[in-house]
């Protein structure tokens, strides 16, 4: 019998800590038999690891592969031939994944990919070979929920295992089941890893101290674990591959640990002849795994007992074949091997509306042949349901319990998961909703992220964007907007108008997307939205474009944005200057958007002398004459108002010895300005920029969601407004039951000011407020960053300013000033 947990009863939301997924398995080579006739011969790429860490893995799964084209072919193939296949070994390394993948693709010129085993593997494939040239991709084994909302180009990323968002709850509640309250856990320091753990630690009840280790390996482990240790654990939670062999000796070898909990990386048969049976005796873990009663899962059993004589050990092998069926019967149903064809079908052939067809060759051969026929069919995986939701992902299915026993692997349980019924739990509204009849599924809301990852705000761009992917993960574990997650795409502005405007039109012309948020600069800003979002009508939320020029732009409605305007900036920025007792300052500015608006702002509010003096924003290799100007009427102190290029001309003000005092502002608060120039250079340097109140409830659980994710709150500004900026688009599109461009602009309004009950950031208040939102409520959310109660201009009334300093080579918090424009 298996046993069923209601997760429905645990805090999901809090388990979309970017877990990375559990690697897997590898292969051999193809079949080039050819059946007779038919159209283009479907010829699949099996791209898994044949040597390094997941090794052992590639026999196991390779069986479960063979088995599946055994079935196909016996049933008359694929249009009309044999399914053939290529491999190709990752060695659990992304570079090298990607290598492979694009052998297979241009070269054996294969229709669809099976594999990687690993998340770090999958999601590279994915975005550099996979997904930009429309190749459908299914993983058996990458268990992340970062997959949920990678960019995979519209759709080309699936997986038949689940998400560790379920495992994470299963693991944590073995323990406490084993009666443990205090858990040192060591983990890779990758995707998988990362995920994993941090899952792990915010469904634990009990304490968990975490410590990584790097994922490419090492000779001894020994500071991990006794870091991990510190804290009296009781026992180690062991998250790796291979390594774990080294690390479990140690820490029986030092005495530091002598209970372990293990889950699907450490399944392993080579561990056991390796740390040897006796050491292993009674201690558990968890794995995705399939329901032994099941239907399909007996008649897969059956079916590859008789084949290779016992039931794999390993995970992973049922989902193998799963992938390989459906890729399979997808093409018959298309007709064709075309990937875009391949894709639409995927979603057909595993969902409810036709007669249910079980994982074997009976089951196979049924499926196909009414495939065939053009009927609709209902495939049912040997391991889960192959029923995917928008995001690729299986909502339902498996997660064992196992054991090392008798110097064998033995199964002890079965867990049932409904992560869709379960997502919306976190909070009493949400749960309630989730009693409700599901809603009728609307269009798929797509959202543009219109950022810098190259350029002069790269470094704001990837850490924004860690903010934008928690939100999506927010909001998907809530049960996504009008009953389909939400898809994210990317688009790269480099700090030019040019480059923006168009990667905007790409966004919107192309991938279709129904807002966008961003970008970064106020300049690049105000050309899209003149250019593309406002003619487009498309709502426009940027996260930090902080000119007074937006307040006035010409948008029609459909332009925000979710930090605070320089006309408060440049106040606080004033007052920071007059308080540190300078009367007579040189500023020197880009000359754009931002730059000119924000010089302006604080020449207009200092009470002293300035002088202000402009640099082109396109970049220069000196700016000797700028500072000579800016000093030139005896000013004592800097104030710096530039993005990357502040590194260039804050050097030379120093090695001129025209300036050594320094006032910056937001675009120059960043890691990278202090190692260029030298933490003892700019010691006690301080400045301004947009900001939170620490103290306020929604920040508090902003910031631990943010913790769980990735560890220390983000020191960058900007992060919790792209977060506000993606949720508020998802609260009003569900709010209008539309991703109409024009509907969602008239209710961004409604979900962010009085009247309403108030709800706050982080996967709790967010399941909260959809769940409100979907009941027909009026609601009050309140950022991340700072209340969103925007004007009829599109700016937010109240919020908050910091002023920052550099104190040991660090950035930190000095005071942070509330500000309201009314």
């Amino acid at each position: 019998m298996s046993a069923v947990w209601s997760l429905a009863r645990r805090p999901l939301g809090l388990l979309l800590a970017l877990a990375l997924a559990v690697s897997l398995v590898a292969a051999c080579g193809g079949d080039d038999d050819s059946g007779d006739g038919g159209g283009e011969q479907l010829k699949l790429g099996f791209l898994v690891d044949f040597t390094g860490d997941l090794a052992e893995y590639g026999e196991s799964a390779q069986t479960g592969l063979d088995l599946a084209i055994k079935h196909i072919n016996a049933a008359g193939g694929v249009n009309g031939q044999d399914v053939v296949y290529v491999t190709g070994d990752t060695r659990v390394d992304p570079t090298q994944a990607t290598e492979e993948a694009r052998r297979l693709v241009d070269v054996e010129g294969v229709h669809a990919i099976v594999g990687p085993l690993s998340s770090s593997a999958t999601i590279a494939v994915t975005e550099s070979v996979t997904g930009p040239s429309r190749i459908p991709l299914i993983s058996p084994s990458a268990t992340s929920p970062a997959l949920t909302t990678l960019d995979d180009n519209g759709g080309y990323l699936f997986r038949t295992t689940i998400s560790d968002a379920a495992q994470g709850v299963v693991l944590a509640r073995l323990a406490a089941d084993e009666g443990y309250d205090n858990v040192g856990v060591i983990y890779r320091d990758d995707p998988y890893g990362q995920g994993l753990a941090e899952a792990f630690a915010a469904a634990f009840g009990g304490r968990s101290t975490l410590a990584s280790y790097p994922a490419v390996g090492q000779t001894s482990y020994l500071a991990e674990l006794q870091a991990a240790a510190a804290d009296g654990a009781d026992a180690l939670l062991a998250i790796g591959f291979s390594e774990t062999e080294i690390f479990v000796r140690e820490a029986l070898e030092q005495d530091l640990f002598s209970a372990f909990l293990f889950c699907d990386g450490n399944k392993s048969q080579d561990l056991i002849d390796k740390i040897g049976a006796d050491n292993l005796e009674g201690f558990k873990g968890t794995a995705p795994g399939s329901n032994p009663e099941a239907p399909s899962t007996m008649a897969w059993n059956t079916a590859y007992e008789a084949e290779y004589g016992a039931p794999p050990a390993l995970p992973f092998v049922r989902e193998t074949y799963d992938a390989v069926v459906a890729l399979a019967l997808a093409a018959e149903a298309a007709g064709s091997t075309g990937g875009a064809a391949i894709r639409d079908q995927l979603g057909r052939i595993g969902g409810p509306g036709g007669p249910t067809f079980l994982a074997d060759a009976d089951g196979v051969r049924g499926a196909l042949e009414a495939v065939r026929d053009g009927g609709d069919i209902d495939y049912v995986g040997a391991a889960t349901s192959v029923d995917w939701d928008a995001a690729g992902d299986v909502p339902s299915g498996y997660v064992e319990i196992w054991e090392f026993r008798d110097g064998g692997l033995a199964t002890l349980d079965t867990v049932a998961f409904d992560l869709a019924a379960s997502s919306a739990a976190p909070a009493p509204a949400a749960t309630a909703a989730a009693t409700e009849e599901p809603r009728e599924t609307g269009e798929r809301l797509r959202i543009g992220y219109l950022s810098d990852f190259t350029g002069p705000l790269a470094e704001y761009g990837e850490l924004t964007r860690e903010g934008v992917r928690l939100a999506i993960q927010h909001i998907n574990g809530a049960g996504g907007v009008n009953g389909q997650s939400v898809a994210l795409f990317s688009g790269d502005t480099r700090v030019e108008p040019s480059q923006g405007v168009e990667e905007a039109r790409r966004l919107v012309d192309v991938e279709g997307v129904h807002a966008i948020v961003g970008p970064l600069s106020s300049t690049v800003t105000l050309a899209v939205s003149e250019s593309v979002t406002t003619p487009g009508r498309i709502p426009h939320i940027s996260p930090s474009a902080t000119s007074p020029a937006l307040t006035l732009a010409d948008d029609d409605g459909y332009l925000f944005r979710t930090t605070g305007s320089d006309a408060v900036q440049g106040v606080v920025l004033a007052s920071l200057v007059e308080s540190e007792g300078h009367d007579n300052v040189g500023v020197i500015y880009r000359d754009d958007a931002w730059g000119q608006g924000l010089s302006q702002v604080f020449a207009d509010n200092f009470g002293g002398a300035a002088t202000l003096v402009s640099y082109n924003a396109d970049g220069q290799p000196s700016y000797l004459a700028e500072l000579q100007q800016a000093a030139g009427g005896d000013a004592e102190v800097l104030v710096a108002m530039g993005f990357q290029e502040s590194e260039v001309f804050l050097r030379e003000a120093i090695e001129n010895g025209i300036f050594s005092t320094f006032i910056l502002t937001d675009g120059n608060k960043s890691e990278d300005l202090i190692a260029e120039i030298g933490g003892d250079y700019l010691e006690g340097t301080v400045g301004t920029a947009p900001s939170s109140n620490p103290d306020a409830p929604s920040t508090v659980a902003w910031d631990a969601a943010w913790f769980v994710e990735y560890g220390d709150p983000p020191s960058l500004p900007f992060v919790r407004e792209a977060y506000d900026a993606v949720i508020a688009v998802a609260l009003a599109a569900e709010a209008a039951g539309s991703t109409d461009g024009e509907a969602i602009r008239d209710a961004l309004t409604r979900i962010a000011g009085p009247p309403g009950d108030t709800y706050i950031a982080g996967p709790v208040g967010v399941a909260a407020a959809l769940a409100a939102v979907r009941a027909g409520d009026d609601i009050n959310y309140e950022g991340a960053a700072t209340p969103i109660d925007w004007n009829a201009a599109g700016d937010v009334t109240s919020g908050f300013m910091e002023i920052y300093g550099i104190r040991g080579g660090e950035l930190v918090t000095v005071e942070v000033r509330a500000f309201s424009l009314e």
